[in-house]
């Protein structure tokens, strides 16, 4: 890792704090335009609309049909509020799959695809409905059981891994802070079909730091690992490639919230800002370093 000089962290958490202001702006906007917003919805349905925003969000990176980006997004986001008010219609899983089905960009999904998420989408909405969001332990502990639950529905592929996962945090038992409760929510969240801990950390990251539920635990969670952030961290010199190749999500996730710890103690999540840089900047094939904000403390420019 790279020393940067003090007066450039002085310059660059200056600039990382208005980025994460804009972030954090800009995310709100974009799920207000579909329905999601901590004034018109429940805390319940807001946990559910989140979820299926970045399960959607979660297909169209991951999918490709003839080399182009699957885009469910817009035939099924303008429903999403919709949706979302009234989840105790999407407890069932075959629901969902017409829904899905009829929506004409999904048609260039497969049925297992549609299946997964529409598995993934039941358990979600049975959970939040029978649970307590207020009670983190108890609405952290409800998710587990729901999938154990479930289980034998998962496709072959995941099955095995998703059910150690699971077997896992029960063998450690129900929690007992809300410190442990954020650990267990994450890692079941991640054992839902078609997910992983990029996902769980995404969907956690905005329910805490955006949405504001369960602020007291702020400090316990963990900055997403995506492609968005890794490069600017990378040209900035806080890690380096050899980094990205070697470890996996879950070991560059506890090295960035080492990094941010020590270059940022006052605030430790400011780092999740270079996402935004990574957007709209500092990008895989096409970077605009001089309009972008970080100029003059990029060490790749200096």
């Amino acid at each position: 890792m790279m020393n940067i000089k003090n007066q450039s962290i002085d310059y660059l958490r200056e600039k990382l704090i208005e980025l994460n202001e804009k972030n954090n702006t800009r995310i709100e906007k974009r799920m207000s335009k579909i329905g999601i917003n901590k004034i018109s919805l429940p805390k319940s349905s807001l946990i559910f609309g989140i979820i299926l925003v970045n399960l959607i969000d979660r297909q169209n990176n991951t999918h490709y049909i003839n080399n182009k980006p699957l885009h469910l997004a817009w035939s099924l986001m303008n429903k999403i509020g919709d949706i979302a008010e009234s989840l105790d219609q999407y407890t069932d899983e075959e629901h969902i799959f017409l829904a899905f089905a009829t929506i004409k960009q999904a048609k260039n999904m497969d049925e297992t695809q549609i299946r997964n998420m529409s598995l993934a989408l039941s358990i979600a909405a049975r959970w939040i409905i029978n649970s307590n969001p207020e009670d983190l332990t108890n609405f952290a502990w409800n998710l587990v059981n729901e999938i154990k639950m479930n289980i034998n529905s998962y496709p072959n592929n995941e099955i095995n891994q998703k059910r150690e996962i699971i077997n896992n945090i029960i063998l450690n038992g129900k929690p007992n802070s809300q410190k442990d409760a954020i650990k267990i929510l994450r890692y079941a969240l991640s054992a839902l079909p078609s997910c992983d801990l990029e996902f769980a950390d995404i969907v956690i990251w905005q329910l805490i730091q955006i949405y504001g539920l369960w602020n007291n635990i702020n400090n316990e969670i963990r900055i997403p690992v995506t492609n968005s952030l890794l490069r600017p961290l990378t040209e900035l010199g806080f890690i380096n490639y050899k980094d990205i190749e070697m470890l996996s999500k879950e070991e560059l996730s506890a090295l960035i919230g080492k990094i941010s710890i020590k270059f940022f103690p006052e605030t430790p999540h400011i780092l999740s800002a270079l996402e935004l840089v990574g957007k709209y900047w500092c990008l895989e094939n096409n970077k605009h370093c001089s309009t972008c904000p970080l100029y003059v403390v990029c060490p790749r420019l200096i």
